[in-house]
C-alpha cells in the first residue's frame, strides 16, 4: 500500500540559517501481506520508514520522472494518499508581542485524500493526545464518505492498539448497526433464498444501476451493464472450451478493464 508523506528537508546542517521552503514528498510502501499482528506491521513500516528517510533528499519529481508511471489526469501518480504528521506549533515568543497561529482554508485539495495528524504534548513534555483533519478531492469523494473513513481508521487503530497481537485481518470495522444491515442483505434477497454471493450481488446492481460507471482505468469506462455483459460472453466462452465450475483457469493480462472482467 503506497503512501505519500511530506519531509522538512532539512537534514544538511548548512541549511539551518537558510529561509526557504526545503519540503519534499516521500512515498512510502507499506507491505501488509500474510495478515501480520499489529506489532508486525509497526516494525515493518519502521524499517521501510527509516529506509525511506536515508533518501529522503531525492527530489520527487526526479523519482517521478525515473519510474515513469502510467499518467493520467482521474489521479496522482505513485500514491492517492498523503498521511502527514507533524508537531504542535508553538507561537513564536516575540517579548510582550502576543501571536497565535492561524491556518487559513485554501478550498483546494492537492491529493485524492490527504490525512493530517498533530501530535500534541503537555507542559512536561508529555504525549497529550493526537488531533486530525482530511482533505479530500470532491469529485472523488463527498463528506459522509470521508467521516465513515476516519471513524474506520479511528475504530482500526483503537482495536490494533488495544490488541497488537491480534491479526490486522481480525479488525472490526463495521458498527452494530452495519453488521445488523450487512447481515440482513447477505442471507435474504427476493432473487434467491440462499446466501448471497458476489455474482447475486453483482447482478442485482447491474439490474438495478445499468448505466452507472462500474470501472474506470484512465480515461475508459464501463458501466455495469457492459462489465455484467462482457463477463457474461467470457462465460459462454469458458464454457464453451470445456471449462467448468471449481476449475482453475489461469489469467495472463496487465491491469486492465478485461482483469476485471475476469474477476
Amino acid at each position: 500500500i503506497p503512501l505519500g508523506t511530506p519531509v522538512a528537508g532539512r537534514t544538511d546542517q548548512a541549511l539551518d540559517d537558510l529561509v526557504g521552503f526545503f519540503v519534499n514528498t516521500l512515498v512510502l510502501r507499506t507491505d501488509t501481506s500474510g495478515n501480520p499482528t499489529f506489532r508486525t506491521l509497526l516494525h515493518r513500516v519502521r524499517d521501510t520508514d527509516l529506509t525511506a528517510y536515508a533518501h529522503q533528499d531525492l527530489p520527487f519529481e526526479t523519482l517521478v520522472e525515473d519510474l515513469n508511471p502510467h499518467r493520467t489526469l482521474t489521479h496522482h501518480p505513485l500514491f492517492q494518499v498523503m498521511l502527514a504528521l507533524q508537531d504542535e506549533d508553538a507561537p513564536p515568543v516575540l517579548g510582550d508581542l502576543g501571536v497565535s497561529v492561524e491556518r487559513p482554508s485554501r478550498g483546494t485539495a492537492k491529493f485524492d485524500l490527504t490525512v493530517a495528524v498533530t501530535e500534541h504534548t503537555d507542559a512536561d513534555g508529555r504525549p497529550a493526545g493526537l488531533t486530525g483533519h482530511a482533505e479530500y478531492a470532491t469529485d472523488l469523494f463527498d463528506h459522509t464518505t470521508v467521516e465513515k473513513l476516519l471513524d474506520r481508521l479511528t475504530r482500526l487503530l483503537t482495536t490494533a492498539t488495544t490488541h497488537p497481537d491480534n491479526p490486522i485481518g481480525t479488525v472490526n470495522l463495521l458498527t452494530p448497526e452495519e453488521h445488523t444491515t450487512w447481515h440482513a442483505r447477505a442471507t435474504r434477497t427476493p432473487e434467491t433464498t440462499g446466501p448471497l454471493t458476489l455474482t447475486h450481488a453483482f447482478q442485482a446492481t447491474a439490474h438495478r444501476y445499468p448505466d452507472l460507471t462500474a470501472l474506470v482505468c484512465g480515461e475508459h469506462r464501463l458501466t455495469y451493464r457492459e462489465l455484467d455483459e462482457a463477463a457474461n460472453r467470457l462465460a459462454h466462452h469458458l464454457g464453451a472450451c470445456g471449462v467448468s465450475r471449481g476449475d482453475t483457469v489461469a489469467v495472463l493480462l496487465d491491469r486492465d478493464l478485461p482483469l476485471a472482467t475476469t474477476t
